[in-house]
């Protein structure tokens, strides 16, 4: 299964275990239902930014949607947190946030590297089978002032 339908299959389940219909979600971010279905498709391609968005929208974090990518949604268990653990326990969701973000961040620019590159190696080729090479030309100017 590609890694698209992988994540919007896990957005599709957070949005269910919230309770939420793809119309609730629409609404949310203020798209059409058939916007938030394809979103959740196998042929979506989330971008960070509409990811981060949609989790917002459901009441979610990107530290749920990797647990959600690894299997693990459904309840959290019940732990007994000592003195400051649970300010522990949130710095280190929040930290594990913002690595899901960034983890995020870089899928998209590697996507933006990778569709640069085959649209330049595709001006390259066409380029060059037409023979259209633009030559760089250089002008100099008289420098001894005459």
């Amino acid at each position: 299964m590609a890694e698209f339908a992988k994540v919007g299959l896990a957005l599709a389940a957070l949005r269910k275990a919230a309770g939420l219909r793809q119309q609730d979600v629409a609404e949310r971010l203020g798209v059409r239902a058939s916007t938030v279905g394809r979103f959740e498709g196998p042929d979506g391609n989330p971008r960070a930014t509409s990811i981060d968005r949609y989790l917002e929208a459901i009441g979610c974090t990107p530290v749920d949607l990797a647990r959600a990518l690894e299997g693990e949604t459904g309840s959290k268990p019940e732990v007994e947190v000592g003195k400051g653990g649970v300010e522990k326990l949130a710095k280190i969701e929040e930290e594990l946030g913002s690595l899901a973000r960034l983890v995020l961040s870089l899928r998209e620019e590697f996507y933006r590297f990778r569709d640069d590159v085959t649209l330049r190696t595709a001006r390259e080729a066409v380029n060059g089978s037409l023979g259209a090479s633009e030559p760089t030309q250089k002008t100099e100017s008289n420098s001894s002032g005459e």
